[in-house]
């Protein structure tokens, strides 16, 4: 029987008017088996919880390892690079080592270069982008509560932010 099931069984065990109840030991038996149920779920809520931290400290962990690999595979590239300066290509039956020409731009004054290509003349979207405004609401929350206000509102008096308090349900 399901939680539900338990508790509207519960109820019919309940008269409406007078508010008897009608078979005391099954009355208890199902509160008993309600209250298992209830911790078993909040059970399975802490494993679910330790397994999901247990998959993100792990997760961190690769991209940790990922991230040294990927290092180490660089610095010994630029070993390599600096040991076949002279020579044209590498090759054995498993590897084949050769020059490949590659241009990259390199900024040399980002404040200079964002003026320029921002004037009026020049401007050019596809090369200068701004990015949409981002609100923090943490930081809102902390203006709001430094203020004294629930409701943070326009000289129109539209509201533009509020503070909601919830009630959750925590399992530890």
């Amino acid at each position: 029987m399901n939680l539900y099931e338990i508790k509207q069984e519960l109820l019919d065990l309940v008269d409406q008017e007078t508010g008897e109840v009608a078979d005391w030991e099954k009355f208890d038996a199902l509160n008993l088996e309600r209250d298992t149920k209830i911790e078993n779920i909040a059970l399975w809520i802490k494993n679910l919880n330790a397994e999901a931290d247990a998959y993100e400290k792990e997760k961190k962990s690769f991209e940790q390892k990922e991230k040294q690999a990927r290092n180490k595979a660089n610095s010994l590239t630029n070993y390599l690079s600096l040991i076949l300066a002279s020579q044209k290509q590498f090759k054995t039956t498993k590897v084949n080592l050769t020059w490949r020409k590659s241009k990259s731009t390199v900024i040399e004054n980002e404040d200079a270069l964002i003026h320029w290509l921002t004037e009026e003349e020049f401007r050019n979207p596809h090369i200068v982008s701004y990015p949409d405004p981002v609100i923090s609401k943490t930081a809102v929350k902390e203006y709001m509560d430094k203020l004294g206000i629930t409701e943070l509102r326009s000289k129109g008096d539209v509201v533009m932010a509020r503070i909601v308090e919830h009630q959750g349900l925590q399992v530890k």
